[in-house]
């Protein structure tokens, strides 16, 4: 199946709060959240999302790839 970066993020997005919450309750996922947990594709290009962001400077830490995104 093809998913556009939007699509990709929010299942990443999804898959990373299912398996915080499956931590925090110290159980195993039910097969909904399975399916959840299967949309994890990895940020690979947009992983420049995850990095610091707070101040303008903190971009002069970055990699000239993430600048571009």
């Amino acid at each position: 199946m093809s998913y556009n970066r939007k699509e990709k993020l929010r299942g990443n997005i999804e898959a990373i709060r299912t398996a915080f919450q499956l931590d925090v309750e110290r159980r195993p996922p039910t097969d909904a959240e399975w399916e959840l947990l299967s949309k994890y594709a990895g940020f690979g290009g947009l992983k420049c999302i995850l990095q610091d962001a707070n101040e303008i400077s903190d971009a002069a830490k970055w990699n000239k790839s993430d600048l571009e995104l």
